[in-house]
């Protein structure tokens, strides 16, 4: 329950940061209809479609490192469980 706490609190902070960080870039865009502001827009989503990634990889890693350590230390208790 914590972790999708932490996960609801660290979605909505990114998600500000890229919302902030476009706003600045389009205060000073001379380009036509804010193409460029467009652009820097799709540029941050990406990197942080890319982040979330990574993090959903670092999770599993985690995870397996979890239970490969839990066998390794009492192998009869982790066979041993409904």
């Amino acid at each position: 329950m914590c972790t999708l706490q932490v996960d609801w609190y660290t979605k909505r902070a990114s998600l500000a940061t890229v919302y902030t960080s476009t706003e600045v870039y389009m205060m000073q865009d001379n380009s036509h209809e804010f193409d460029n502001t467009w652009n820097f827009l799709d540029r941050q989503l990406a990197c942080g479609e890319q982040l979330g990634q990574c993090l959903g990889t670092v999770r599993r890693i985690h995870h397996c490192i979890v239970v490969f350590a839990r066998v390794h230390t009492d192998p009869g208790k982790f066979w041993n469980q409904a």
